[in-house]
């Protein structure tokens, strides 16, 4: 839903103006469309991983509240800005008395091999340092925590050099700092849906709302393939001491009776009737489903297609559909834009 209605590829979904009505110039529009188009190309570049990053996040939004990406630049110092996802599970984070996330911790896995390549050997704890050698390949948690620069107070002297944030990259096996660096500006984007003035982390209402009924869901599915099996093979009853051994139920099976039952007091094997309405069934299934639409607003996605309808018509319609998405689409906008601030400004 979101990469191809609030970000497709094939166009250009946003325009570069500056925010000073007063700078609103011919001059100043023309270099501002020129800039749009070189955003556009810096964003969809192949190695910029931005549609995997934003979709990936995208996902997580919807299912848990929260979407976290990353922004930096790429290891040739060419400004190529690069897009990350990062895992809900891996990341933690604070936010300051304007709700902004300031305080970020994140950790992740590398192999050894490419951690002395960035750190250096050394800097390894002493049994990764013999596994070098004989098995590279051996990940390694390490940390990185990303602060105002006013915030960290290191047990080493570090300049910021003017920086405003500062980027700590810590390895929790070895307590030992591996890098300190810092950013013009902060890489970690964490995109919200839903938010309490109490937690630094949001929700997801969709998914609150939907968890319950997606469960009674599954227990209708279950009752209505297990009414379909017993019509299909249902169950038998059988009198005592009449069938021969067991009862087979399979394709061309015989299941031999005894010669001297003669079923004058009934039928020796019969099959078991059920008196059941799946339709009944079916139709509440049905139901819940249409429910379940309406909660993850997978119903207000599409555009009413309706016919023969006036111009007036279509505009009401039109109106009502912006309307009634606009829950869904406000928090995606306001990421969508976050991302473009931060990949101009590298830029």
């Amino acid at each position: 839903m979101c990469s191809s209605d609030l970000r497709p590829k094939q166009q250009t979904w946003f325009k570069v103006r500056p925010d000073d009505e007063a700078l609103h110039t011919d001059r100043a529009l023309a270099w501002c469309d020129w800039a749009t188009g070189q955003l556009h190309k810096m964003i969809y570049a192949r190695k910029s991983n931005f549609h995997r990053a934003m979709r990936m996040g995208d996902n997580d939004i919807v299912s848990f509240g929260d979407g976290v990406c990353s922004i930096t630049e790429a290891a040739d110092r060419s400004g190529r800005p690069i897009f990350d996802w990062h895992h809900l599970r891996d990341c933690a984070w604070s936010r300051n008395r304007e709700h902004e996330v300031d305080v970020f911790h994140r950790k992740w896995k590398i192999e050894i091999r490419e951690f002395a390549k960035r750190w250096g050997a050394d800097k390894l704890p002493a049994g990764q340092q013999r596994a070098l050698e004989t098995d590279p390949f051996q990940e390694i948690e390490v940390r990185h925590i990303c602060m105002p620069s006013g915030k960290y107070d290191g047990y080493k002297s570090f300049a910021s050099k003017g920086k405003p944030w500062v980027s700590i990259y810590v390895c929790p096996q070895s307590r030992k700092i591996l890098q300190e660096g810092g950013y013009y500006e902060f890489p970690y984007i964490v995109r919200p849906w839903e938010m309490n003035d109490y937690s630094a982390y949001a929700y997801s209402p969709a998914a609150m709302l939907g968890l319950c009924d997606a469960r009674l869901l599954q227990s209708q599915a279950a009752v209505i393939l297990d009414a379909g099996e017993r019509v299909v093979n249902p169950p038998l009853v059988a009198t005592q001491e009449a069938v021969l051994g067991g009862v087979n139920n399979y394709a061309g099976s015989i299941t031999w009776l005894d010669p001297e039952y003669d079923e004058r007091l009934g039928q020796a094997l019969r099959p078991l009737e059920t008196v059941g309405n799946m339709n009944i069934g079916l139709e509440m299934k049905v139901d819940t489903r249409e429910v379940l639409a309406a909660v993850w607003y997978i119903n207000k996605l599409n555009l009413p297609s309706d016919k023969d309808m006036t111009a007036y018509e279509v505009g009401e319609r039109v109106s009502e559909y912006i309307r009634s998405i606009g829950p869904v689409i406000e928090p995606f906008e306001t990421h969508n834009q976050m991302a473009l601030d931060v990949t101009f400004s590298m830029a």
